[in-house]
């Protein structure tokens, strides 16, 4: 079974974005998904489009987890929601992998009731892919794990390098721990030992301790930290590649002479913004679970729900999580 599932309800844009998005992907790629909401809104929207009906299957859901939503309650509380369905349409096998743009932790602890972890694998993380200079960094723990035990940060590493080698193509990537200084005795009790252990492995890249200015100058492919830290630097990365576009249009528009400064370099331009978008993977891998996962940023329009369904679904063909298990087994 090689069929993936979209959750389309739960993210901050409207079911129709996220639709589209499917629908682009069916007509690039061929490939069969199954649809989770309001089947009559679903239906309503896609008799308006042009596509093989047979390449869309649509599940029901009649209850929606909020952003606001305390996870553990949520998932408690709403079991026909559209997060908890695809989770366990996972769990059934009717589906290899499941695209959420929903609240992160309510997919997280609906995946570990209903999916659970591999075995072997102490907490799964989440991989955010963030554009560099160069061309992309993983980032993990992106946010699933706020208080961390050094050999979870070993695991994050490893898994990571799978990753990244078979469904991004980078050989032998570079390794790096996030910490507050390049120097070995710098960091906290935590990134310390994790260091030692990162250190022992010669299956791994590990390159040493980075810092924060590192998570977008192209020098390392994999940064691990604590999913506390983790997360605030992902936050910091997007802000600041936000305000940066921000600040230029507005300077851009200040003078006729900055307007005509935008024109020459508006290809430039184009092609910076298309780099810094985190569109174009469209999510962050959970690893570590019994199945794909793929949780899309909340704000997921057609292009990134485009985007997290075909790295998805590369992510069910070479059966990522599969390698995982084989690797933590064995190591």
């Amino acid at each position: 079974m090689s069929k993936i599932a979209v959750d389309i309800m739960s993210g901050d844009n409207p079911p129709e974005v996220l639709i589209d998005g499917c629908l682009l992907y069916i007509n690039k790629t061929n490939d069969d998904i199954i649809i989770i909401g309001d089947k009559n809104k679903i239906e309503k929207y896609l008799s308006y489009h042009q596509y093989e009906k047979r390449k869309i299957e649509i599940v029901e859901s009649s209850e929606v987890i909020k952003m606001t939503d305390n996870p553990l309650t949520a998932y408690r509380e709403k079991k026909d929601s559209s997060i908890v369905i695809g989770s366990k349409l996972v769990r059934e096998k009717k589906v290899a992998g499941f695209f959420s743009p929903g609240n992160t932790g309510a997919v997280v602890t609906s995946v570990l009731f209903e999916i659970g972890r591999i075995k072997g694998i102490k907490r799964p993380a989440l991989a955010a892919i963030l554009p560099n200079v160069k061309n992309f960094t993983i980032l993990i723990d992106a946010g699933a794990n706020v208080d961390c035990k050094p050999i979870f940060l070993l695991q994050f590493a490893i898994m990571a390098k799978i990753f990244s080698e078979k469904v991004l193509n980078k050989e032998n990537p570079k390794i790096g721990l996030l910490s507050n200084g390049e120097e070995d005795i710098k960091g906290n009790s935590l990134t310390k030992d994790a260091f030692k252990l990162l250190s022992e492995r010669d299956d791994l890249n590990f390159i040493g301790n980075i810092e924060g200015y590192n998570l977008v100058d192209g020098s390392v492919d994999i940064i691990v930290s604590d999913g506390f830290y983790g997360n605030i630097a992902l936050k910091s990365v997007e802000g600041t590649a936000k305000a940066i576009m921000t600040l230029l249009k507005h300077k851009i528009k200040q003078s006729i002479i900055s307007s005509i400064g935008g024109l020459l370099l508006k290809n430039s331009l184009i092609e910076i913004k298309e780099i810094m978008d985190p569109r174009e993977y469209g999510g962050a891998p959970l690893l570590g679970v019994n199945g794909e996962i793929i949780i899309g940023h909340g704000n997921s329009d057609e292009i990134a729900t485009y985007n997290g369904l075909r790295i998805l679904k590369r992510m069910v063909d070479l059966d990522v999580n599969n390698i995982i298990s084989k690797t933590i087994r064995f190591s």
